[in-house]
């Protein structure tokens, strides 16, 4: 099944004499996301309208709209049975969300976007999954950011590996702005089968861009 990883935003550090800015460049394919959800129901019957998006989430069940893996929402009944079959799952076991006439429903297919860089504003991207995104604003994800470009001076590449700025990312997210180390050991002490309750899996990639390392502050 897909994680959360496969829904990815992206946010550009856009500096100004007077502050940094987030520019969000791809917005979250959530039931949030109009033009998603529209692309959604253009892809099936029109009576089908009506429970394809249900209470946020696609057929009442999965919050993002495109993802890898979780095949209950691609593949065809037939298919799905013959994969019951094979492992043995149980006769109610429910192979697939109700309402599921017109597979595929969750589609792989990534968004595009083309971006021309400004030389002296556009300074890095950041990459992350909603596990970052739910509990870090874009505006919030630039700061901490831009705070590791200050620190090292302009120049990343002197950090450690142990001060990435997206490892300073994840461990904002686990522990809130001050990076509270006593609640992100709490995060990382709940056991693999219920962390899931109260956290999201969190990948964070931090992309300086060439324009970067132009002397422009």
């Amino acid at each position: 099944t897909s994680s959360s990883s496969d829904v990815f935003t992206q946010t550009s550090g856009h500096y100004t004499k007077e502050h940094w800015e987030a520019k969000l460049l791809i917005p979250p394919h959530t039931a949030e996301n109009e033009a998603d959800v529209q692309r959604v129901k253009s892809s099936h019957p029109l009576h089908e309208a009506e429970f394809v998006i249900r209470d946020g989430r696609l057929l009442g069940e999965l919050m993002p709209l495109r993802a890898f893996g979780d095949i209950r929402f691609k593949w065809s009944t037939d298919d799905l049975k013959n994969i019951a079959r094979l492992l043995d799952l149980p006769p109610n076991y429910p192979i697939s969300p109700r309402f599921y006439d017109s597979p595929p429903y969750l589609v792989a297919t990534p968004q595009v976007l083309w971006k021309p860089l400004t030389t002296l504003c556009d300074h890095f991207l950041i990459l992350g999954t909603d596990g970052l995104w739910d509990v870090i604003s874009p505006t919030d994800a630039v700061h901490v950011v831009a705070q590791h470009w200050y620190d090292y001076k302009g120049d990343p590449s002197y950090c450690g590996p142990g001060d990435t700025a997206a490892s300073r990312l994840i461990r904002t997210a686990l522990g809130g702005t001050e990076m509270n180390s006593e609640k992100i050991a709490l995060h990382f002490s709940i056991p693999a089968s219920v962390a899931r309750y109260y956290r999201d899996d969190i990948t964070v990639i931090v992309v300086y861009l060439p324009t970067a390392f132009c002397d422009s502050m």
